[in-house]
């Protein structure tokens, strides 16, 4: 379902890719690289970063503050765990960032795919260009997608207890 609802989006909206290349203008070059960097480092933390044992808090090891939500209510938030999924996938634990957090394992993906596009597009590649109603789209999908995983999380964890 969710890829036919991807698919019709795709055709009626779908991305512009440049056929030629410009010639390489400065400022573009540097921002893809500075992009590169900026995910490197990230992927790079994530890497050396010890997931937490109980499957959300790892973030607390970046001196970033408790969850308010979880601690003001008990309940997980929506990113409950992100961190955690992505510090086992950067470690090449899969199963283990699935079971943690689906969202937060999308992410690191959506990251690694970030390392090859700049690397591609400072290689000479094309670039993707998506309109700004596109990008609407993409984040309304991503919204509703992280809405209801974690609703069904509460779903199972209400079951659970």
């Amino acid at each position: 379902m969710k890829s036919i609802a991807l698919l019709y989006l795709l055709q009626a909206y779908p991305p512009q890719v440049l056929l030629y290349r410009e010639k390489v203008n400065k400022d573009k070059l540097y921002y893809h690289l500075q992009v590169l960097l900026g995910v490197v480092v990230i992927v790079f933390v994530l890497y050396f970063l010890p997931p937490s044992s109980n499957g959300y808090g790892t973030h607390q090891k970046l001196f970033l503050p408790p969850c308010f939500f979880r601690k003001l209510t008990g309940l997980p938030c929506p990113f409950c765990g992100a961190t955690t999924a992505m510090a086992w996938v950067a470690k090449g634990k899969w199963l283990t960032a699935l079971h943690v957090h689906l969202v937060g394992t999308l992410v690191f993906v959506f990251l690694l795919f970030q390392v090859v596009y700049r690397i591609w597009v400072l290689g000479g590649g094309k670039e993707i260009r998506f309109s700004s109603r596109q990008w609407d789209i993409i984040i309304l999908v991503a919204f509703l997608f992280s809405l209801i995983y974690w609703l069904f999380k509460l779903y199972l964890l209400v079951i659970h207890k």
